[in-house]
């Protein structure tokens, strides 16, 4: 059984002000439409899968840096205490090592952040373009008879 119907337009401004459930992880989407899926849909719900698993993994590691940033910057206050304090010079070594780490982690938190700005919106265009493949979908079960999506 082949669906295809001639791409609807759809108003994606309007769909966007909706809030719109990411389709892969809907119940009710899923009993409907999986078995009826296309190579296409298959392609955008791997996408998908993808990419929400990289938006939890940016997630977690951005706290898990934030945390280690935490750290460092204490480290920072304690070293420079005890260079202030009794002047040791081992201590200014270790301050370098500890500004350089903390330059390096402010570096993973700007990926991190911005990955996780842009992210977003690449889930929610590929959501949108799987809605469209799935009215396609209805929308051609529906000329058929609608015999095939009954729930």
């Amino acid at each position: 059984m082949k669906y295809v119907v001639k791409d609807i337009n759809l108003e994606d401004g309007l769909i966007r002000r909706k809030k719109i459930p990411v389709l892969i992880l809907n119940k009710e989407w899923k009993i409907l439409f999986e078995e009826y899926m296309t190579k296409d849909m298959l392609k955008s719900a791997k996408e998908l899968r993808e990419m929400l698993s990289e938006e939890k993994q940016s997630e977690l590691q951005l706290k898990i840096i934030r945390k280690q940033k935490k750290q460092l910057m204490e480290k920072i206050l304690l070293l420079s205490e005890e260079i202030n304090n009794s002047e040791k010079k081992e201590s200014i070594n270790k301050m370098e090592e500890t500004k350089e780490q903390i330059l390096e982690i402010n570096k993973k938190i700007d990926e991190l952040e911005y990955n996780l700005e842009i992210l977003p919106k690449k889930i929610e265009n590929l959501n949108l373009s799987l809605l469209k493949d799935t009215i396609n979908i209805a929308y051609g079960d529906i000329k058929e008879g609608g015999s095939k999506m009954k729930t």
